[in-house]
């Protein structure tokens, strides 16, 4: 292994970023998580900060008496639901630029941010492939994200810091909102009731979250600068996800595709090609999608369980 790094993960207990952090404290890097809270299973080998970055006054006492040479921005607005639309992206941008400045101002060189697939204008066939896939954002989500990636690039040619932006496509594993695509079906099957879907014929690529953290771990460590997609590379609809989780549930009974409309305007190919990010950093799956959904299941299972559990004896959530 290189020499230990000082490295700061921004979302670092996040969906992402706690398994960011795992893998590089396993590697042995001196590893700092910043959040607003603490994840109940503290990892002793990762040190903590609490702060809000979109509090301006708060971001200078981040870097004080701290030095870091790679910063991992993960932290955004990605309430479910909303963050498409969601005002707070413009704040967001805003403190992701102040953050970056005063990074370079402590004497960082490598920035690595989350960026997403949404960014591109997605092609009627085949994989987006960054840097020649056309970026054409139209959510605001996608817009934020753009804008910052512009001046990121910008900022880090003038500074002289290497940086990378890392297109983040759908993500599937434990700990997901419940709400979210696989979390909303499995629970769904396993209380018995029909899982109420659109058509499944969109087109995705999925990547366990234990693989995207693993994935930006390596993408930080690397040399790598651009543009990169965060996937596993391989297209498959949304109805295949369905019916095979389903199938692991032993209930395909229950799916009822096409029971919801599909959204407007939503695009019916998007996967992304994978090979930059095995090739140039190395990186490898670890987690198929039938493993993804069995340790989704797996979580899920376990949660309804508990609220079975918990209202038996009368406890109230």
């Amino acid at each position: 292994m290189s020499s230990s790094r000082s490295i700061l993960v921004t979302g670092g207990t996040g969906l992402i970023g706690q398994h960011v952090c795992a893998v590089l404290a396993e590697e042995g890097h001196w590893v700092t998580s910043l959040g607003r809270s603490q994840l109940s299973s503290r990892d002793p080998r990762v040190a903590f900060l609490s702060y809000d970055l979109r509090d301006p006054d708060a971001l200078p006492e981040i870097f004080r008496g701290r030095s870091f040479d790679t910063l991992i921005h993960l932290a955004w607005e990605t309430t479910h639901g909303r963050f498409w639309h969601a005002p707070e992206n413009l704040d967001w941008v805003a403190a992701s630029l102040r953050l970056i400045r005063l990074f370079a101002d402590a004497g960082g060189s490598r920035v690595v941010a989350a960026g997403t697939c949404v960014e591109y204008r997605a092609p009627g066939v085949g994989p987006c492939v960054a840097g020649e896939t056309e970026v054409a954002p139209a959510h605001l989500y996608a817009v934020a994200k753009d804008a910052f990636h512009r001046v990121l690039r910008s900022f880090c040619s003038d500074q002289r810091m290497s940086y990378a932006w890392g297109r983040i496509f759908m993500l599937i594993g434990p700990g997901e909102h419940p709400n979210r695509l696989v979390p909303s079906i499995v629970r769904s099957i396993l209380r018995s009731e029909p899982a109420r879907c659109s058509s499944g014929t969109q087109v995705r690529d999925f990547m366990d979250v234990r693989d995207c953290g693993a994935a930006f771990a390596a993408l930080a460590l690397s040399s790598v600068s651009g543009p990169i997609n965060i996937c596993s590379g391989t297209p498959v609809t949304i109805a295949e996800v369905i019916r095979t989780a389903a199938a692991f549930l032993g209930r395909p009974d229950l799916v009822r595709l096409g029971a919801l409309p599909d959204r407007p305007n939503e695009a019916p190919n998007l996967w992304g090609d994978a090979g930059p990010l095995s090739d140039v950093t190395g990186y490898r799956a670890t987690y198929s999608l039938s493993a993804s959904l069995q340790a989704a299941i797996d979580h899920w299972r376990s949660s309804e369980q508990a609220l079975v559990r918990h209202a038996a004896a009368g406890v109230s959530e």
